[in-house]
């Protein structure tokens, strides 16, 4: 569990030195500080403590957080995490382009997370210069819905 985009220590440090693919590791059951989506805060329990969420839940934490996360932007984060599309959208792309060039990347930014088996449903609904996306995540547990 960590308010950094970082996984489970021990499995990162050792990432480098497995040679196998992405679904034959096993990995530690996800867990994660619980987010209002909407204040953009922790949540707290009855005892001022922050809540924790597992599984699909810490999922969608992580990936509304990595969204949120411009890449190359933060230095406490990887320059694997985060998103690029500010810099799609100021390109000067038609709509038609960015409906094809968005879904790459989201899939590109996703697709770092080992719990993200993989990404579809993919809509991107653009809105003057706001991004909407749709789109369906499959992790170990089960399909997540996504909605940013």
């Amino acid at each position: 569990m960590s308010i950094l985009p970082v996984f489970n220590r021990e499995f990162v440090e050792n990432i480098n030195n497995v040679d196998v693919n992405k679904e034959s590791i096993e990995l530690p059951y996800p867990s994660e500080y619980d987010w209002d989506f909407e204040g953009g805060r922790f949540k707290y329990d009855k005892y001022n403590k922050c809540k924790i969420v597992t599984g699909n839940e810490a999922i969608k934490i992580w990936i509304y957080k990595m969204l949120k996360s411009e890449r190359y932007k933060y230095l406490a984060y990887s320059w694997d995490y985060g998103q690029e599309f500010h810099d799609i959208l100021s390109n000067g792309y038609t709509k038609q382009a960015l409906e094809k060039i968005i879904p790459k990347h989201l899939k590109e930014a996703l697709m770092i997370n080992p719990y993200v088996k993989k990404v579809k449903n993919i809509k991107v609904i653009l809105e003057d210069e706001k991004v909407n996306l749709d789109f369906d995540v499959i992790t170990p547990y089960s399909e997540v819905k996504i909605n940013v």
